[in-house]
């Protein structure tokens, strides 16, 4: 009897299921989504499984990850030599303006006395042994940016200094 009973309830179960599946085929085929279905749908992962799903999705972040900074410094590299072009047209353009200043200086330099002579050639010697520095740096690590900046401004000085005694 109680082999009776259990088939009987083996065969209520199944039919709900089957009541279940063909209600489920036939609202996926009434127009439902994909997501929907995906959603809809009933996971059961084993541990190995889930593992290796999330060492999947952790390889795929990381390789994605990877070839976008590859490409962001690739990006980079072909925007640095322009910028590099930019900056030596600049300091060409600094030392036309710096040997032009420095011609006036020589030419009012015999009007000055000693004292302010020896107050420029040591305010010069000051700024000249900063741009020397600086460009040393650059030639060592050409992409620090605070060498660059300390050598601008250094470049401003000297050129504000020819400037102001310039017109002495």
């Amino acid at each position: 009897m109680d082999c009776e009973k259990c088939q009987e309830l083996m065969s209520d179960y199944l039919d709900g299921e089957q009541r279940v599946a063909s209600a489920r085929a036939a609202s996926a085929g009434a127009g439902e989504g994909f997501w929907a279905r995906l959603a809809a749908r009933r996971w059961a992962l084993t541990l190995p499984q889930l593992a290796t799903a999330t060492a999947g999705v952790a390889v795929s972040v990381s390789l994605v990850t990877a070839l976008g900074m590859r490409a962001l410094l690739d990006a980079r590299r072909v925007e640095q030599p322009k910028a590099r072009v930019v900056r030596q047209l600049q300091n060409q353009d600094d030392m036309v303006r710096i040997e032009y200043l420095r011609q006036r200086v020589d030419q009012r330099r015999a009007r000055w006395d000693a004292h302010m002579r020896d107050t420029f050639d040591r305010n010069l010697s000051v700024i000249d042994e900063t741009v020397n520095e600086m460009l040393k740096e650059l030639g060592e690590r050409p992409h620090d940016e605070v060498s660059e900046e300390t050598l601008n401004a250094a470049m401003r000085d000297k050129i504000e200094l020819l400037k102001e005694f310039s017109e002495l």
